[in-house]
């Protein structure tokens, strides 16, 4: 049964992690680009931990949302 509790408090502690990182991420893109267009949370909030990490390295330098968000193919 603690197993069960621990693997419920550690998917529900990832998943707080993924929201965190995808509202901060919401907000830097705010930030640095203005309103975002609809749609685009959902998107952000739907990404995997590696999609976030990829977007939030591109944003750094990207010029326009259209680079943060560009296919790495």
């Amino acid at each position: 049964m603690e197993a069960l509790i621990s693997q419920s408090e550690l998917h529900d502690e990832e998943i707080g992690l993924k929201e965190g990182a995808a509202r901060s991420f919401l907000h830097v893109l705010a930030h640095r680009f203005g309103m975002l267009p609809e749609g685009l949370s959902e998107r952000v909030q739907n990404a995997t931990p590696e999609d976030l990490d990829r977007w939030t390295d591109r944003v750094l330098d990207a010029g326009s949302l259209a680079e943060v968000f560009r296919d790495p193919h």
